[in-house]
């Protein structure tokens, strides 16, 4: 859970957010597969990083992270 409050704090500063966008798709494809068997605590943890990624893609109109973040909400869901 740690580790996940961790990332979703790396998007508080410029450095950070550059780390987390170039390394996106490795982060985001071992959320998704943590996201179902995790405690609660820990989904909420992930579902922030989650968040920061959307709210990343929606600022800087990026379409391609949106739209594989929309591609990875359909596969949870």
């Amino acid at each position: 859970m740690f580790i996940f409050r961790t990332l979703t704090n790396l998007f508080s500063n410029d450095l950070g957010e550059k780390y987390m966008i170039k390394n996106r798709n490795s982060i985001l494809a071992k959320i998704l597969i943590c996201l179902p068997i995790t405690k609660k605590n820990t989904q909420i943890a992930l579902t922030n990083v989650i968040l920061n990624y959307c709210i990343y893609a929606y600022r800087s109109n990026d379409e391609r992270l949106s739209d594989y973040l929309y591609e990875c909400y359909k596969e949870f869901v």
